[in-house]
């Protein structure tokens, strides 16, 4: 069996939590009705989630490794450590190996969402009963050190958390939008019919004037135009306009930054704007157009494109086709600035460290040719990102009870300000990490 220690990132829990198909059991109040009340601004704690952000806070990184083998899996709570720039097993006890379930850092745990001074999880009860098909899960409260633990309530397990205040967990649960308390763990669903519409054919873009902003694209069949709107934190639904359907990019193609939502028009890669207060459309840039190609049948190129932030900075990842080699995946990094539509090419790219030159080329992290250095997250701090990926040797026993050895990776996390960054400068502040599993 194998046995080595390895990430099991955050953002794939919360992927196993949204498609656990299992219901709630509370009494559930009606959907709310949409509203045409213009919003007005408000100062507000609410916070949108987006990659790993909801497993960040002022202490660090949070995630689960695993260790142990397929018959017997090993859940603990780990750290990458802001202050002590490493990652250590939130365990405190003396002379723990992190081996067992006696561990402090024991954790059975599919979701985690850091809040200050604390963090919250929840823990499927199929994960201790296999044979458990309730669909329920323990929802824990501890310290930010992984002590002093409590269970608050009883929930689904089929939450995907999307957002936070000070008082409540935001997200989707069956077909609902709702959240949960972070006082004593009730759950409330607040808007039915949510779920579909700003989770799987849409999603959540960021927090504007204390709510939610939403887009929602549709499936394939959907020919209406984009809906670009407000979620509030009582589940009040409030449309701010839309932009033509067959000129936005879905998914990862918009992003949000203050007042403004940018996204990649897909018929031909122009960069354009939707100002939430106004409700209006503008051209940002056209200087990625030159690496569109219309590939036939309706499918450009820069469909496979996406925009991201660092520090409120615009950026775009590019994919277009590489007449040398025929890669039709060759990516490219820009800087935009949205005030003069002016792209820079960035050029950080993540280091390969101790990888052996007979190693079988594979596919993920750390295969291939090394990917462009990407923000994970936005912290105080700067900038969470994968720097380098460090190489080592692992071992497993086959069918027949023989050693075999392959070659393996795991990622270095590092932080880095937006202005090095920016600069293609790699100033990078890199976690130490955990001892190579043995």
């Amino acid at each position: 069996m194998k046995k080595h220690l390895r990430i099991f990132l955050a953002c794939l829990c919360a992927l196993l939590c949204c498609a656990l198909l299992a219901g709630c059991t509370l009494t559930l109040p009606g959907a709310q009705p949409q509203s045409s009340t213009a919003p007005t601004a408000q100062q507000s704690s609410l916070v949108a989630f987006s990659s790993l952000a909801q497993n960040i806070s002022e202490a660090g990184y949070y995630n689960i490794l695993y260790t142990g083998d397929a018959e017997h899996t090993i859940y603990l709570l780990s750290l990458y450590d802001f202050s002590e720039m490493q990652h250590r097993v939130l365990c405190e006890k003396e002379g723990c190996t992190h081996t067992d379930e006696t561990c402090d850092a024991y954790l059975q745990a599919s979701t985690l969402v850091a809040r200050p001074g604390a963090l919250y999880t929840i823990c499927p009860r199929y994960f201790t009963d296999p044979a458990d098909e309730s669909g329920l899960a323990d929802f824990v409260a501890m310290d930010e050190n992984g002590q002093n633990r409590h269970t608050l309530s009883t929930i689904s397990d089929n939450w995907t958390f999307t957002g936070a205040d000070e008082q409540y967990l935001y997200g989707f649960c069956e077909d609902a939008f709702g959240r949960i308390s972070l006082s004593d763990g009730t759950e409330t669903y607040l808007l039915r019919n949510a779920r579909e519409k700003f989770l799987f054919w849409g999603k959540i873009a960021g927090v504007w004037d204390g709510q939610f902003v939403t887009v929602y694209w549709g499936d394939a069949t959907r020919a209406e135009g984009v809906e670009i709107g407000l979620l509030s934190p009582e589940g009040v639904y409030t449309l701010l306009g839309t932009v033509p359907q067959d000129s936005f990019l879905s998914y990862s193609g918009s992003v949000l930054i203050g007042d403004t939502l940018y996204y990649i028009d897909s018929s031909n890669g122009t960069v354009m704007s939707f100002t939430l207060d106004t409700g209006e459309t503008h051209e940002v840039s056209t200087a990625l157009c030159q690496y569109d190609r219309d590939e036939g049948q309706g499918f450009h190129s820069c469909q496979r494109w996406y925009l991201s932030t660092a520090n409120n900075a615009l950026l775009a990842m590019v994919y277009g086709a590489d007449e040398t080699s025929g890669d039709i995946w060759k990516e490219s990094l820009y800087h935009i600035d949205i005030s003069t539509g002016a792209t820079s090419p960035l050029s950080l790219k993540q280091e390969y460290r101790n990888k052996s030159s007979e190693a079988e080329m594979a596919d993920g992290p750390g295969w291939g040719e090394p990917s462009f250095v990407t923000p994970l997250a936005e912290t105080q701090q700067g900038l969470f990102v994968v720097s380098a990926y460090e190489f080592y040797m692992d071992s497993y026993l086959d069918e027949n009870g023989q050693k075999v050895e392959y070659e393996t990776s795991r990622p270095v996390y590092a932080l880095i300000s937006a202005e090095d960054y920016l600069a293609s400068t790699p100033n990078y502040q890199e976690f130490k990490n955990l001892p190579v599993p043995t």
